[in-house]
C-alpha cells in the first residue's frame, strides 16, 4: 500500500504524532477520490473513502494493554490502562480536522462548496438568536444529543469501521464549524457549548471503539473483555456527562445572549 510507505503503522506506534499527518493525509486523499468519482456528494463519500483507509492502519497501530488484575475501575486507572489507544484516536481526529480546515482556505470558493456541503448545511450560520432557552429546549438538546452519543457507541462496537466513520465525520463537522465562526460574538457564546458537545461525542465513539477492538482479540464471557466493556462504559458515562454539561452551558449562555 502506497500510504503505509509514507506513514506505516509501526511509524505511528514509534510515536503517535505520528497520526496527525495520517490523519491529515488520509483525509486528503479520501476527500481528493470522492470529489473526482462522486462529485455531486463528494461530502459524504470523501468521509467514507477516508475511513476505508484509515481502519487498516489504526487497525495496525492499535494495541490494548493488559487489564490489571486489581477489580478497579476507576477513571484515573481507566485512563492509564487506556491512554496509548485514546491519544492516538484524538491525533488521528486532530490531523482530519485540521486537513478541513486547511482545504477550505486554500480551495476555490465553488469545489469547497462542493467538498463540504454536508458540513456546510448544519452551520449555516454561527451568530446566536439571544433567545431565551427554557427547559423544554435544554432536554431537547440532551435527548438529541445522548442519541448521537448513544449511536456513535453502537456503530463503533459493532461496525469495525464505526468508530474511524465517526470520528471522520465529526472532525469533519468540527472543522467546517470553526472556520463558520466570523464574529467575537459567535466564538463567545457558541464555541464553548459546542466543543463540549463534540468531545462527548468523541470520548463515545472511542468508548465503541475501544470495546470493538476487545470483542475481536478476547472471547465475550472471558475476563479480560468484561474489565475492558466495564472500561468502556465508564468512558461512555463520561460522555453523557460532557454532554449534559455541554446542554447546561448552552442554556446558560442562551439567556444570557
Amino acid at each position: 500500500m502506497v500510504l503505509e510507505a509514507i506513514i506505516s503503522p509501526s511509524k505511528v506506534e514509534q510515536n503517535i504524532l505520528w497520526a496527525i499527518p495520517l490523519g491529515f493525509m488520509l483525509s486528503v486523499v479520501g476527500l481528493a477520490i470522492g470529489l473526482f468519482l462522486f462529485p455531486k456528494d463528494a461530502s459524504l463519500v470523501g468521509i467514507l473513502f477516508t475511513t476505508l483507509a484509515g481502519v487498516p492502519f489504526l487497525r495496525g497501530i492499535l494495541t490494548i494493554e493488559e487489564v490489571k488484575d486489581e477489580k478497579i475501575h476507576a477513571i484515573i486507572q481507566f485512563l492509564r490502562r487506556n491512554k496509548r489507544v485514546i491519544k492516538i484516536y484524538f491525533m488521528f481526529f486532530l490531523g482530519v480536522t485540521l486537513s478541513y480546515i486547511v482545504l477550505y482556505f486554500i480551495l476555490p470558493t465553488d469545489i469547497v462548496a462542493q467538498m463540504f456541503s454536508k458540513q456546510i448545511s448544519i452551520f449555516p450560520g454561527a451568530t446566536p438568536t439571544g433567545m431565551f432557552l427554557g427547559n423544554a429546549l435544554f432536554q431537547r438538546i440532551v435527548i438529541n444529543n445522548l442519541k448521537i452519543a448513544l449511536i456513535a457507541l453502537i456503530l463503533s462496537f459493532l461496525y469495525g469501521a464505526g468508530a474511524i466513520m465517526i470520528l471522520t465525520w465529526n472532525a469533519s463537522a468540527l472543522a467546517i464549524f470553526l472556520v463558520s465562526l466570523r464574529s467575537f460574538r459567535a466564538i463567545a457564546f457558541t464555541l464553548p457549548h459546542a466543543l463540549l458537545e463534540f468531545s462527548g461525542f468523541f470520548i463515545a465513539a472511542v468508548a465503541g471503539g475501544l470495546i470493538s477492538i476487545a470483542a475481536e482479540r478476547d472471547k465475550l464471557y472471558s475476563k479480560n473483555f468484561q474489565d475492558i466493556l466495564t472500561d468502556g462504559l465508564l468512558f461512555f458515562l463520561v460522555a453523557v456527562l460532557v454532554i449534559v454539561i455541554a446542554a447546561v452551558v448552552e442554556v446558560t449562555i442562551g439567556v444570557l445572549a
